[in-house]
């Protein structure tokens, strides 16, 4: 519950995302009235049922009992230009070294 009030109150944010949704289905030629009733009435439903739904996946992937919600973490650093960075950065005279970490196969195309 605490997640779905602070995804909430986000208000601006989440209206821009249910518009793109919307937009996308439409060049689609689609409706959804689940984005459309988030998009003029209240998000609640479609934000909680989101969460909830992937936090149930979650623990799922990991072998969770059943019924059990979790929450994955993980750290996104210069996204798809993280190898270039890796590769070609210089390090800065007297800064702390950079930890470096192995490129995610999620970068890899």
């Amino acid at each position: 519950p605490q997640k779905i009030e602070a995804l909430l109150s986000h208000k601006t944010a989440m209206k821009n995302l249910l518009n793109q949704y919307h937009l996308q289905l439409e060049t689609w030629g689609k409706k959804v009235q689940l984005v459309e009733h988030s998009m003029n009435v209240d998000m609640r439903f479609l934000i909680s049922v989101y969460l909830t739904e992937q936090a149930k996946a979650v623990a799922k992937a990991h072998h969770l009992p059943e019924g059990k919600m979790a929450e994955a973490f993980r750290l996104a650093r210069f996204g798809d230009l993280e190898e270039l960075f890796q590769l070609s950065g210089e390090p800065i005279p007297g800064a702390e070294p950079a930890v470096f970490r192995p490129i995610l196969d999620i970068y890899k195309k």
